[in-house]
Order: C-alpha cells, then sequence, then structure tokens
C-alpha cells in the first residue's frame, strides 16, 4: 500500500539516480579496463600489472579529492533550480568555471610533486619505476577532470543526468580502444604497455571534457 502510494516518487528518483550511477561506474570501469588490459600485456611477467595496479591507487588520491569538491556543486544548484532562480545557479557554474580548473592545476602540480614519495612506500623500485609515467599522465588529466566537473555537475543539478551519463560511457569505450592501440602497440603505434594505459586515459579525459563542453553549448535551453 505503502509502496503504491509513493511510486511516482520512486520511479522519478531511478529517472534521476541511475544515470548518475552509471556515470560513477564509469570511473572504475577505467581503472578496471586499464589493469585488465596491461594485465593481458604483461603475460607471464606481472611487473606491469604491478606498476598499473600501483599507479592508479596512488592518483586516486587527488582523482578523489578533485571528484569530491566537484561533487558539491550539485544539490546547490538542484536546490535553486527547483526554486526556478536560473540566474542564482548561472552564478555558481561561472564560479566554478574559475575555481575548479585552478584546482585542478593545483592538484596537477601537487601530484607531480609528490612522485619522489612513490619510491618511499616499500614498493620494488622497478614497480615505482613503471608506475611513474602513468602516475604522472594521471596528473596531467585533473585539470580536464575539474572542468569536465564543472558542466556534469551542473548539469546533473539541473536534473540532465542522462547527457553526462552518455558521454561518460561513450569516452570509456573510446578510452578501451585507445588502450588497445597504445598498449599493444596497434595502428602503427609503438607498444607502450603501462604507460600506454596513461596516454589513452589522459586522452579519454581530454575528449570527455571537450564533449561536456561542447554539449553545453550546443543544447537548446542551456
Amino acid at each position: 500500500m505503502i509502496f503504491s502510494k509513493y511510486i511516482e516518487h520512486y520511479k522519478a528518483n531511478l529517472r534521476l539516480a541511475l544515470p548518475i550511477a552509471l556515470s560513477q561506474l564509469g570511473y572504475i570501469v577505467v581503472q578496471f579496463a586499464d589493469n585488465a588490459m596491461v594485465g593481458t600485456y604483461g603475460g607471464e611477467d606481472p611487473l606491469p600489472l604491478s606498476a598499473v595496479s600501483f599507479g592508479v591507487m596512488m592518483s586516486f588520491v587527488m582523482f578523489s579529492l578533485a571528484m569530491g569538491i566537484s561533487l558539491g556543486m550539485t544539490p546547490i544548484v538542484g536546490e535553486h533550480f527547483a526554486r526556478g532562480e536560473y540566474r542564482r545557479t548561472a552564478h555558481y557554474l561561472q564560479s566554478s568555471l574559475v575555481s575548479y580548473p585552478i584546482l585542478g592545476v593545483i592538484f596537477m602540480v601537487l601530484q607531480q610533486l609528490s612522485v619522489p614519495l612513490l619510491y618511499k612506500l616499500g614498493q620494488p623500485v622497478e614497480v615505482v619505476d613503471m608506475a611513474v609515467p602513468y602516475y604522472q599522465l594521471m596528473g596531467y588529466s585533473l585539470p580536464a577532470i575539474m572542468l569536465y566537473g564543472c558542466f556534469k555537475q551542473f548539469l546533473e543539478g539541473a536534473g540532465n543526468t542522462v547527457a553526462p551519463m552518455v558521454i561518460a560511457i561513450t569516452t570509456n569505450g573510446i578510452n578501451i580502444v585507445l588502450n588497445w592501440i597504445f598498449i599493444y602497440g596497434n595502428c602503427g603505434c609503438e607498444a607502450m604497455g603501462a604507460e600506454g594505459a596513461g596516454l589513452a586515459t589522459l586522452l579519454s579525459r581530454l575528449m570527455q571534457m571537450v564533449a561536456i563542453v561542447a554539449y553545453f553549448f550546443l543544447a537548446r535551453g542551456l
């Protein structure tokens, strides 16, 4: 009885929440694809997989900090959007377009400066040596992640959760294709192993940023 009373609310919540959940799942899929494909590339040699796994774990520190900050805009925008205070939501977007990229650059610099600390964490030197290029490339993607977060969190706060989901799924697919090219050395490229996985993820995140900015400026009503 209670369920039937609120079923329309449940449906509305699912329509909003499911695309967001799938978008968030996309971040995990990227790391899973990197580990799986580099592990296949390494074969019997555990070094490439160990390096990428270590790089993923350490780069997640700055990544989660960046994502945590960007997620804070969604409920604020949602509150004012629901009240019809569209100019107020625009001010939050404008503010984030200034602050988020700056924070992204700060996080990127901190990640590059922290490279020497990777050698202090008890891992074999050869693992760290191979992990460093991947870790650095992940750091270079942080400004793009933050700029992507500006528009993603604004759109989700405004109730448009489908567009960020489609962009996330599409660019995850692109990341897998780029992994196939750069890790294994296909399409005339040199096999790069773990570093290739980092390059593929960096490029796919740049594409993700460009795609959501283009959508925002091309979509009618925004």
